[in-house]
């Protein structure tokens, strides 16, 4: 896949559904969102892009959702909200013992 921009920032999404310490998930998915559209921004400023990928991360094993529904909820949430993206690929955490073929998924399809 060619692209013209990557953002290299590895997100934790787990977090969108059940929040980080006394951040919420909404919060963390508000804040994710304004970033991705500020750095498309000034990305584009520097070079328009047509293509923008991002490859965020699950820390968490897919077995540890306690909750697809609302994470499934917010990814759809967040990737109309982020129309910036144009591709989307998951870390694999191949070194956590997490497999795109495992895990990964997983998470793909809370995406269908």
């Amino acid at each position: 896949t060619e692209f013209d921009w990557y953002v290299s920032y590895e997100a934790n999404l787990n977090y969108f559904a059940d929040g980080c310490g006394t951040v919420t998930g909404d919060e963390l998915w508000n804040a994710y969102s304004q970033y991705i559209s500020a750095l498309a921004a000034a990305l584009n400023g520097v070079k328009k892009t047509d293509r923008l990928l991002w490859s965020p991360n699950f820390w968490n094993p897919a077995a540890s959702v306690n909750n697809e529904t609302k994470l499934a909820e917010a990814l759809t949430r967040f990737a109309a909200a982020t129309p910036e993206i144009t591709d989307l690929h998951f870390q694999d955490d191949a070194h956590a013992g997490r497999t795109c073929e495992g895990d990964g998924l997983f998470y793909y399809d809370l995406l269908a």
